[in-house]
């Protein structure tokens, strides 16, 4: 699931940006491609499609650490309404003390 929301934040920068093949990219940046990506580049387009590349993995990280964090804090308040406490039953109620023993104190 993760991968699917990076590839999609990822190809999202790339179509924006109007790059020529951001389905091909994003798979080639996906996979560790990145360095061939940037070498088959024009040799003066290098640093602005290095740029870019960096652009869309930032992106693609960035959502998929607000997806993670939204996800924790929905199994945290999960975890909250669910877990709760046994009830005490009749037989494991705390002795009473005699009523003597509170005049004292």
């Amino acid at each position: 699931m993760l991968g699917s929301v990076f590839t999609s934040r990822a190809a999202a920068v790339l179509t924006d940006s109007g790059a020529p093949d951001p389905a091909g990219t994003v798979s080639a940046l996906t996979a560790g491609q990145a360095g061939q990506v940037i070498g088959a580049a024009p040799a003066r387009s290098r640093g602005d499609v290095a740029d870019l590349l960096a652009s869309a993995y930032a992106g693609g990280l960035r959502d998929v650490f607000l997806v993670s964090g939204a996800a924790g804090i929905v199994g945290g308040l999960l975890a909250i309404a669910l877990v709760r406490a046994a009830a005490p039953s009749a037989g494991h109620q705390p002795a009473q003390q005699p009523a003597a023993e509170h005049a004292t104190r």
